[in-house]
């Protein structure tokens, strides 16, 4: 994530395949800027945060955004204007030193993607390769997947480990590739590797953005940060005309089980217990969330379970008294880590939107994490040969995945012993779901802390069954089999309808309830999905409005809850929206600005008027008024003739509009 000027480079140089020249990306120290400040940055500028010590961000932009950046209310030093000249000029340095073996340099693409397939091949009964799409310019997306009886589906939780998502951080590829190695070689000789391989599925992408890592650049060749292009709270940027616009992120939700607009249905789906993401420019351990500041449902188990233990299963390697620490600031003040002793939440470092470990764990229930394994990128390397930051993380990766089998289990299933499609959910939480795999067996796997929680199983079509009082222990935690039956779902029946301020939810009040619970799941499978009442509704209500429903269908289940606690999910109404209905307004910058005004929004297809305010209200100025096509669309409008002051700018669209501040500065 960080960018720092090192000695010597290990990569090779690659340039990009033939096509549309990519556009040179450069980097910047934006500050001083605020914690408030840094929240809206990426949606407000053409930037994307790599780093944030309380006072400066370092930022990555592209070369032709520069001087859009001038008018920035904070500082802006151009740190790096061509980093792929810079990373080329660092490479003519490079020299052969003292190198450890085997791995004595980075692999390239080529030598990677042979290298996944011989391994599969020598090891076919515990390993398979599988393609799950092509990148921007062709270039295998490709998995390697590890377990006992690879070609069959098992009673056992899954894990997805992925590495490069940016393309200039090389270290991600080696130490996916080693953790691979290792599981293969140390197969049946080591008992714990032995151990994980029998009881998991084991997936690993090395190389998730192999585009960017041929031409050594942050961005695919779209100039597209793919850890901003997942769905989960997505903020969108110059170059991204949705979520999941792009081929890599493309295959890397269809394997990993999304089922939401924009991706695609090619290879099997997998429901990912634990993941890891690793990346390089720090060195940390960085779990959920990175949108907000609210804390996780499984704040506790991640920071004190999962990551704890990663980074002390670091210190068993004997490469790591080779590794050195650092100062640095991640929420908790400036100060002296260890290797890989530094742990944080993403949003407690700084916030992103649309990043893999929250979509992971927002619409998946995958407790996925990201690995800052370096403070070197585009080849660099501070400290260390490959072979030490590979083998410490190895025993920090073996920690950490040992979790996935350690919670709740067991099976889902109809009265007929057909697998149910399942969402599991834990006690009143909003988050902290997971699915079941309903291919073969049914089978479900939830790390959770030892405790005792309430669980409830919810699947279309049937009425949610709610364990009390569930005793988890380990490894070691009863598995809970359900077996739904019918019933009679449609008792209270709820309707959904959209209006201009959103979509009204209404329903008949019965003696029978208390109180109520309202959920949103998007249209995307069988979640019982997002609360949205932030209170439970009293027993008298009969409405409800969303005022911010998601595009293109929204669906929506009432819980029911009786005097005794018992709960009942019905639904759900579904509403297909206009694509006007999703959020209108999604970048304005510069923002204070001082003459030209760039504003993003997604068009519905219908007329659209942009219009000034000052804040008594009083019309200014009609900047825009016309027709645009469905879709995204950049417009800019001159400024410079208004008086310095804060006015209110309005967007309207069809029935959809929003308003947001805008500062003029002279």
């Amino acid at each position: 994530m960080r960018f720092l000027t090192v000695a010597f480079i290990l990569l090779a140089v690659m340039l990009a395949g033939a096509g549309e020249a990519l556009v040179s990306e450069s980097l910047v120290l934006v500050g001083p800027i605020s914690r408030e400040a840094i929240a809206t940055l990426e949606r407000d500028w053409p930037l994307s945060i790599d780093d944030y010590d309380g006072s400066f961000a370092t930022c990555y932009t592209f070369q032709e955004k520069l001087e859009l950046l001038d008018s920035m209310p904070w500082g802006c030093t151009v740190l790096v204007e061509d980093l792929q000249a810079h990373y080329a000029e660092q490479r003519a340095m490079d020299f052969a030193g003292d190198k450890d073996e085997p791995w004595t340099s980075f692999h390239t693409y080529a030598e990677t993607m042979t290298l996944l397939e011989t391994w599969a091949n020598d090891n076919s009964s515990i390993a398979k390769i599988v393609d799950v799409g092509t990148s921007v310019e062709g270039r295998h997306l490709r998995c390697i997947v590890i377990s006992d009886n690879v070609a069959t589906e098992e009673y056992e939780p899954e894990v997805r480990v992925i590495g490069t998502i940016h393309g200039n951080e090389e270290i991600a590829n080696e130490v996916v590739l080693y953790l691979a190695e290792r599981l293969l070689t140390d197969y049946g000789t080591d008992s714990a590797v032995t151990e994980m391989v029998d009881g998991m599925e084991i997936w690993l992408q090395p190389l998730v953005n192999p585009d960017g890592y041929v031409a050594s650049r942050r961005s695919n060749n779209n100039s597209v940060d793919l850890n901003r292009n997942l769905s989960y709270h997505w903020n969108g940027s110059d170059y991204e005309p949705h979520p999941f616009s792009q081929p890599e992120t493309k295959a890397l939700a269809d394997y990993s089980g999304g089922d939401e607009q924009y991706v695609p249905d090619n290879v099997e789906d997998n429901t990912f217990v634990l993941g890891l993401t690793h990346h390089s420019g720090a060195v940390c351990l960085n779990y959920v969330w990175n949108y907000q500041y609210t804390d996780a449902a499984d704040k506790a188990h991640v920071w004190h379970n999962l990551c704890q233990d990663y980074s002390d299963g670091c210190e068993d390697s004997s490469y790591y008294s080779n590794l050195d620490g650092g100062y640095d600031n991640y929420g908790d003040g400036y100060q002296w880590y260890d290797y890989m002793d530094a742990i944080c939440e993403g949003a407690e470092w700084y916030p992103t939107h649309g990043d893999v470990n929250d979509w992971s764990y927002g619409e998946r229930g995958c407790l996925d994490t990201t690995v800052e394994l370096s403070d070197g990128q585009g080849g660099g390397f501070p400290e260390g040969d490959i072979i030490d930051f590979c083998d410490a993380n190895y025993y920090g990766q073996m920690a950490y995945l040992e979790y996935a089998d350690d919670g709740l289990h067991g099976t889902v299933k109809d009265g007929a012993g057909v697998p149910v499609l399942c969402t599991i959910t834990v006690d009143s939480r909003t988050e902290a779901f997971m699915y079941n795999d309903p291919t073969v067996i049914g089978d479900y796997w939830l790390p959770l802390d030892d405790g005792t929680y309430d669980v409830t199983f919810s699947a279309d079509g049937y009425t949610p069954q709610t364990f009390e009082d569930v005793v988890v222990t380990g490894d070691t935690t009863t598995p809970i089999d359900v077996v739904f039956s019918q019933s009679g779902v449609g008792d209270l029946t709820i309707s959904a309808h959209q209006t201009s301020d959103g979509v009204l939810l209404s329903w008949e009040t019965s003696a029978e309830f208390i109180a109520y619970n309202i959920y949103r799941d998007n249209g995307r499978g069988n979640s019982v999905g997002e609360r949205l009442n932030q209170f439970r509704l009293d027993g008298g209500a009969a409405c409800y409005l969303d005022a911010r429903p998601h595009a293109p269908v929204s669906r929506y289940r009432i819980e029911a809850i009786t005097p005794d606690g018992h709960r009942e999910v019905y639904g759900p109404a579904e509403v297909r929206l206009d694509g006007e209905a999703t959020e209108l307004l999604v970048g304005l910058y510069p923002n204070p600005v001082v003459s030209e005004l760039t504003l993003e929004l997604n068009s519905g297809g219908s007329d659209c008027r942009v219009t000034l305010y000052d804040l008594s209200g009083r019309l200014v100025d009609n900047l825009y008024s016309g027709s645009l096509s469905e879709g995204r669309h950049s417009l800019s409008f001159d400024l410079a003739s208004r008086p310095a002051g804060v006015y209110l700018l309005r967007v309207e669209s069809g029935s959809v509009s929003e308003n947001r501040r805008v500062v003029i500065t002279r």
